[in-house]
């Protein structure tokens, strides 16, 4: 399988906070060569009514100097928190976020 373990992804970007069921993660992935964090977000279980606003955190990032897209557009609403931490502001749905900080 492996001889050593990438010990480098605990101080990669990480997506928390995630109102868990209402919403769940499928992806999140960090593109280490573009300094690039794809998270992939939908609804959970089934009573959850899409729409509904929910928030997640990312941290663990370079910085806060950041541009993140929603499902290929600009997104602003997003603000910076403590030091290398932001907080995604959005709505239960399927939805693509690419988050790149400097």
């Amino acid at each position: 399988m492996y001889r050593d373990a990438d010990m480098r992804r605990f101080d990669e970007p990480t997506v928390v906070g995630i109102d868990y069921p209402a919403l769940t993660v499928r992806q999140a992935f960090w593109d280490r060569e573009r300094g690039v964090l794809s998270v992939g977000i939908c609804r959970g279980s089934g009573a959850t009514v899409v729409g509904l606003p929910t928030t997640f955190r990312v941290t663990q990032l370079a910085s806060t100097d950041c541009e993140v897209t929603l499902d290929g557009e600009a997104f602003p609403d997003w603000s910076a928190g403590d030091a290398g931490e932001i907080t995604i502001r959005t709505t239960v749905d399927d939805h693509h976020f690419l988050i790149r900080c400097r």
